[in-house]
Formats: C-alpha cells, structure tokens, sequence
C-alpha cells in the first residue's frame, strides 16, 4: 500500500483519499492523440522545439533558443478541467481554507514571507489600481487591503471553490472573469505563481498587456528551470515538472524574450537559488519522486519518494521525505559545500525561483 510508512492523521474530514499524480497522469493521457502539438516555442517563436523528457507519463518539450520547457502536446482543455476539480486538486483548497480560517495570510503556492516581500514591490503609493489575476482564494488581495493599506486591490479566479473560500474567510468578491473586474485598466497587475499553469502563456500575455496602464507594471513569480537539476534530472526536481498542472516553464531568458514581445521591460529581478543534486542524484537510485495532494490539515509536503525495483528489493517504503540517516545527512552537507562553491562560478545554473517586476512602455 502507498502509505505504509506515512505519518497519518488522526481525522480527515474534508480530504478525499487519491492516487499519486502519476497514477492520475497515467489515465490522463490515454487521449494524448487528441491534444494540441507545438512545433513553434510560444516564448521566443522561434522554431526551435525538441522533445525533452516524458515526466510521470507527461512528454515535455524544450526550445533550444530560450530553454522554455512546456508539457508538448499541450493537455486539452478537457483534461485541465478534470485535474483542476479532481479530488486531487481540491485537496489544496482545503488545506488552504483550513489554514486561513485559523486567522493565517496562508497560500499552498507562496509563503508567507514572500508575499510579504514582494508587496514592498509595489510602492508606497496606496491608490494604486492593482489586479492579483489568478489570486486562488485571495490570500494577497487580503494581505495588500489589511496589512500593506491598499485601497484599490482586486483578484480574479476561476476556480469556484476558491473564489467561495476567499468570500467567506477574506470577505473578498473575486471575479470570476476578465468581464466582471471592476476596471478596465491597472496600474500593476501580479501574476503569482499562475503562468507556469498555462497552456498559451502567449495569448494570455496579450491578454494581460490589455490590461495593464501604460507606465505600469506586471509582477511575477514562477519556478525557475535553468538549474542542473532542472536540466539533467528533472524527473526528480521537486516542484516545476507537475503536469497537468505546472505545463509552461521558464528560464529567465524565455521569460524576458515573452515578456519583451508584449511591450515590457525588466525592472528588478530577484533568483531565488536551488541546488541539493547530490542527494536527489543518490535518491533516485531507489527512489521514485511522485507527488500525493494533502490528506490532513498539517500535510504541507506533498512530496512522495516511492521505493524503485531496487529500493523495494532493499525493503524501502513510501515516504513524504528522503530519509535522515548519515548517509544522507552526508549528501545535503556535501550539497551544502557545492552551492557555496557554485555561487562564486556564475556560469554554474542554481535558480529555483524567479521574482519578476517589468513596466510596460509608457
């Protein structure tokens, strides 16, 4: 059984017990023939797409010239609605709500700190006309109204049951589409940790462009790709290589060309860095890296490292996290040791998280 050697709860109400996402993947793609094959990289249109590696049943494509990589052929429309109100997904909705009602600014995308900081982006001027497109159940809408004073916030969603959690924990409406917001154009619009999840991330750049002031700006955060784990291993890189539900992932360099091509310009730009490819390395020697959607109100991690034909073999069982014992303790310190090594070589990728500020052309 999957969770012999997970930490259970005492109750569960709410969460709905499902397969790992490569499980629910391996269903998924029995339509695979139907989906939509791109030959042309959406964020540099240059056509320069190969095929790059099949991630839990998943094929994910690479573009040469800017190192986008995008779940190819893209998952239907269809598909996406069956993962994103699959028990799978809403498992997350419920740990968010469970987490908010206890008084907490909390989001299983972002956490606290970040958010924080990335609101001390936006400035000091409280009149500012700012949409969190993509706000899940309004965690930052509710953090730039009651702790940073914000006058003018809105968010968007189009997950129903987000929208409901935001109303009944944050008192915030949300929108549910682009015809509801109340304004036609914003001073900046933020985008957190939403376009790793799109299928177009072009057509809805236009769409975002649409919306944005001339002189404002757009704000980012997104999992970074350009890193060796992300490169060489990224069957085991814990949080990009997630599709159906992280389909579009960028480099730094493909998210600049992207957000060029629609009239913007870099104006700060924050790499959060990421190494530890010593002990995934070793890991995946007997482990499987799946991911398993929360179970109970304290499952932050949703991590899975199943045992392999070697590690059953070794008698290992299914855990949330890779094991503390010398050995491994060793890696991460060895790990350790590299990351400071790395940051003295530029040429060496770490990135693990982008945070993006650009202003559109005034």
């Amino acid at each position: 059984m999957l969770n012999n050697n997970i930490s259970q709860p005492v109750s569960n109400p709410g969460y709905v017990t499902t397969p790992t996402l490569s499980t629910f993947n391996k269903e998924l793609v029995t339509e695979i023939k139907s989906w939509r094959q791109i030959d042309i990289c959406p964020a540099c249109q240059m056509r320069s797409v190969t095929k790059f590696a099949t991630i839990r049943h998943m094929p994910y494509s690479r573009c040469r010239a800017c190192g986008f990589r995008f779940a190819n052929p893209v998952p239907s429309d269809k598909v996406l609605s069956a993962f994103y109100n699959s028990p799978f997904y809403c498992n997350y909705r419920q740990l968010e709500e469970k987490q908010i009602a206890q008084g907490n600014h909390f989001s299983i995308s972002i956490g606290t700190d970040t958010m924080h900081h990335l609101a001390t982006w936006l400035g000091n001027d409280k009149s500012l006309k700012i949409l969190d497109y993509g706000c899940g159940p309004g965690t930052f809408v509710s953090l730039l109204r009651d702790k940073f004073n914000f006058l003018n916030v809105e968010g968007l969603e189009l997950n129903r049951q987000s929208v409901v959690i935001a109303k009944r924990n944050y008192d915030l409406t949300i929108a549910l589409s682009p015809e509801e917001l109340q304004h036609q154009l914003y001073d900046c619009v933020t985008l957190l940790e939403v376009i790793e999840h799109l299928p177009e991330p072009d057509i809805f750049f236009k769409q975002i462009a649409s919306l944005v002031k001339p002189g404002g700006c757009i704000l980012i955060a997104t999992p970074a790709v350009d890193n060796l784990l992300g490169l060489f291993f990224p069957w085991y890189a814990d949080a990009p290589y997630t599709a159906p539900c992280h389909i579009s992932l960028f480099t730094k360099k493909a998210l600049i060309c992207l957000l060029s091509r629609f009239g913007f310009n870099i104006e700060r730009i924050e790499i959060q860095q990421s190494w530890g490819v010593m002990e995934k390395l070793f890991a995946s020697l007997v482990y499987e890296l799946d991911f398993l959607s929360p179970r109970h109100d304290d499952d932050f991690n949703d991590l899975l490292y199943t045992p392999n034909a070697l590690g059953r073999l070794l008698g290992l069982q299914p855990q949330r996290s890779l094991p503390s014992n010398l050995f491994f303790r060793t890696l991460r310190r060895i790990d350790g040791l590299l990351a400071r090594i790395a940051k003295r070589l530029p040429s060496v990728p770490m990135n693990g998280h982008m945070y993006v500020l650009a202003r559109r052309h005034s």
